[in-house]
């Protein structure tokens, strides 16, 4: 069972919960377009 959890990587703890919400923040960024001061932050 623990290696079933693991393999699916679910965000159980803190981590994964912030891994998940950059994920979620990031793919809704996709379609928008880069603007000059996120290129040069970069």
């Amino acid at each position: 069972m623990a290696n079933l959890l693991r393999q699916l990587k679910l965000p159980f703890d803190e981590r994964g919960r912030r891994r998940a919400a950059n994920r979620t923040e990031w793919f809704g960024q996709l379609n928008e377009p880069l603007e000059v001061h996120d290129i040069l932050r970069a």
